[in-house]
């Protein structure tokens, strides 16, 4: 069967000189505007190269002890490489060097068919996908991995498990797909929403090597458990979370938390709400928004009614406001009525 292959870079650099011949003890001087600029020989930018560069006996980049070494650029900076022979005569001069991006296409945290879900309460979850695109840093290298299948164990630490701890008994969990491009291990890294919720894991406990990764989970934590849920790429469904129970017949505007149900890096949200318990006659007027001072998304759902239960469910709201959206109720003519709401779906 044949299989998705790209050209292989070249993994050390070799240089040489106007004879032709391995550049020996020759320099490579990196430069950004006139100034010296550092390049690294690992792909996490943590051990820089000596600049000049050495070129060791086979005219290769290496590092101080002339051991042969990749060389590894910093993203979206733009290099002038100088090269010089063992005499330190200019040899040529390169300009507008720039890493390239190994970039496949989409963005970070792309899903395709994302899957997944649990019936009951468990600290288990599969993930799977037809493609999910993991990056090391915004705007830097990216990565396609498909044909995804993963598993998380909250109960176990590193990776395919929680980056440190245990998670929060009532609260939110963040699932990201990582990856090592040294070995191309793919696996699954599980953290508290608090520590990391951004589109790539920001904690300070990736396990060694993974040095790409993509925000696929934002779930919630009931019970030191991750309730029943499906989540079908960024959407997640959830069972039937009141966020709103009153008797109130009248209520001003005003915020409606949904901190007990929806991430803090939920952008919206679908809800349903219901007038039970009805006695009287006339009407019943519910209307969401994003927030009290922003009507976006604004929905009304209006009965008149004269003892029946009303209620539907409502469009969509974008939440501009971190885990808030806005409730306005009026009635007239009802001397008792029972009005809830809940959260049916939220994005993340």
């Amino acid at each position: 069967m044949a299989q998705a292959v790209n050209l292989a870079p070249t993994p050390i650099l070799q240089f040489f000189n106007n004879l032709g011949q391995p550049n020996v003890n020759g320099t490579l001087l990196t430069q950004v505007g006139g100034i010296n600029y550092p390049t690294y020989q690992d792909a996490l930018g943590n051990f820089p190269l000596p600049n000049p560069i050495p070129l060791n006996s086979r005219g290769e980049v290496s590092n101080a002890s002339g051991i042969s070494s990749q060389l590894f650029l910093q993203q979206n900076v733009t290099y002038t490489f100088t090269l010089f022979d063992a005499a330190g005569n200019q040899l040529n001069q390169s300009q507008t060097i720039l890493a390239p991006n190994n970039s496949n296409g989409g963005n970070i945290g792309a899903t395709t068919n994302l899957q997944a879900g649990l019936t009951v309460p468990s600290l288990i979850i599969n993930f799977i996908a037809d493609e999910v695109v993991v990056g090391n840093v915004l705007g830097g290298n990216k990565y396609i991995l498909p044909n995804f299948n993963q598993t998380i164990n909250f109960a176990t630490t590193g990776a395919g498990g929680i980056d440190t701890g245990t998670v929060p008994a009532n609260g939110f969990v963040s699932v990201y797909a990582i990856y090592n491009p040294t070995t191309g291990a793919v696996a699954l890294l599980g953290c508290n929403a608090l520590t990391s919720n951004g589109s790539i894991y920001s904690g300070v406990n990736m396990p060694t090597g993974y040095v790409a990764s993509a925000l696929i989970g934002s779930l919630p934590t009931t019970g030191s458990q991750v309730p029943p849920f499906k989540q079908a790429n960024q959407f997640v469904w959830l069972q039937k979370t009141i966020v709103l129970n009153t008797s109130t017949l009248n209520i001003a505007l005003t915020s409606l938390s949904l901190a007990s149900t929806v991430p803090a890096n939920a952008i919206s949200v679908f809800l349903t709400a219901t007038g039970i318990s009805i006695i009287g006659t006339g009407p019943w007027q519910l209307i969401m928004q994003a927030s009290v001072a922003n009507t976006i998304g604004q929905t009304v759902l209006e009965f008149y009614t004269s003892g029946q239960n009303v209620g539907g469910p409502i469009q969509i709201l974008p939440i501009t406001n971190t885990q808030n959206v806005a409730v306005t109720l009026v009635t007239s003519g009802l001397t008792n009525c029972n009005t809830q709401i809940w959260v049916n779906v939220y994005l993340f």
